[in-house]
Parts: C-alpha cells; sequence; structure tokens
C-alpha cells in the first residue's frame, strides 16, 4: 500500500489545479471574442480587391472588408491565443500534476518542495508572459485592421512602443523562464521516475 501523499505534493497539485482552471476560463472567453472579431472582418469579392473599411449603414455589424489570406493573417494570432491558453495554460498544469499522481503511486522517488515551487513560480510568470505577448500581437493587429490600418507591417513594428530592443527583450525573457520552468520539471520527473521499481514489493 502506498504512504499518504505528501503534503506538498498535495499543495501542488492544488496550485495547479486552481491555475489550470483560471486559464480554461480565459481560454474559453477568448474562443468567444475571437469569434465576435471574426465575426466584424469579411472577404472581398476577389482577391484583387484592395481591404476597405465598411460604414455601419454599409456593413452593420461589419467593419472591413479584406482578401481572404489578409483576412486570415489579420485574425491569426488572437484565434490561436484561445488554443494556447488551454493548452499552456491549462493542459499542462494538469499533466504535470497527474505526473506526480503516477510517481507517487508507483513508488518513484520524492520530487522536493522546492523543486516544486520553484517549477511553479516560473512556470506561472513564464506561461503567463508568453500568453499575453500572443495575446498583444493578435488585438493590435485585429483593432489596427477594425479602425482602418491595414499595414500590418508597420502594426507589428510600433508595437512594443516601436523598439525591436524591448520587442526581443521581452520574448528573450519571456522564453528563458518558460525553458526554464519545463526543464526543471522534466528533469525532476526523470529522475524521480528512476526510482520505480519494476517489479512491485513483495507483500510482508
Amino acid at each position: 500500500m502506498n504512504p499518504p501523499l505528501p503534503a506538498h505534493y498535495r499543495s501542488s497539485i492544488r496550485r495547479l489545479i486552481r491555475f489550470a482552471v483560471v486559464f480554461w476560463a480565459l481560454g474559453l472567453i477568448l474562443g468567444v471574442v475571437s469569434t465576435e472579431f471574426g465575426v466584424s472582418l469579411r472577404y472581398t469579392s476577389s482577391y484583387d480587391d484592395p481591404p476597405r473599411t465598411l460604414s455601419k449603414d454599409e456593413g452593420g455589424r461589419v467593419k472591413a472588408e479584406l482578401p481572404p489570406g489578409f483576412l486570415w493573417e489579420t485574425g491569426f494570432d488572437l484565434r490561436i491565443s484561445h488554443g494556447h491558453f488551454v493548452l499552456i495554460g491549462g493542459v499542462i498544469p494538469i499533466c504535470v500534476a497527474a505526473v506526480l499522481l503516477l510517481l507517487h503511486v508507483a513508488g518513484g522517488g520524492d520530487v522536493s518542495p522546492r523543486v516544486l515551487t520553484a517549477f511553479f513560480w516560473l512556470y506561472a510568470v513564464g506561461a503567463s508572459s508568453a500568453l499575453t505577448l500572443i495575446l498583444y500581437k493578435g488585438l493590435a493587429s485585429m483593432l489596427a485592421v477594425r479602425g482602418g490600418n491595414f499595414d500590418l507591417a508597420e502594426v507589428h513594428q510600433g508595437m512594443f512602443f516601436g523598439s525591436r530592443a524591448v520587442r526581443a527583450l521581452a520574448h528573450a525573457l519571456t522564453h528563458t523562464v518558460l525553458a526554464t520552468a519545463v526543464g526543471l520539471i522534466v528533469w525532476a520527473f526523470w529522475r524521480a521516475a528512476g526510482r520505480i521499481r519494476e517489479q512491485a514489493p513483495s507483500a510482508a
């Protein structure tokens, strides 16, 4: 019979579940938001027609007409933010919690409280920041086009206060923190899994 689940496992699982629930909710909200924004754009009659804004009388809820490829590019980052929030913010933390349980049940080695605490906060900061960057780019593109600015290159250059250094720093720090969190927990799980015996110990 397995010993009781360690207290630091229970607290980590509680944190991970709550984190996942929050980001699942945000992901669902973003799915609705991206759909509503998508309704505000429609295709032009042909690929050769230029993009144009529409008045309320002319388009109703539709704010602009865009050629097919341009419409797809405009909404791409906002659409994928929905799935990224669900996957990175929700599914992966639940998988980490599940692996903790499996390691305990299978008799794996202990993952220390310091490692689990460090992983959670690194992952929370890294994942939240990375997802915010995706959402920022998606909203910037969508709002600019709805407002009549059809030069997406100009829109993207104007992000992060127009500074390439700030853009590079934001992405570098975000992805470094996230990669560190993932590397830490993968290493900890690998070591813990190495303690699992191929045969269950015989009953006394």
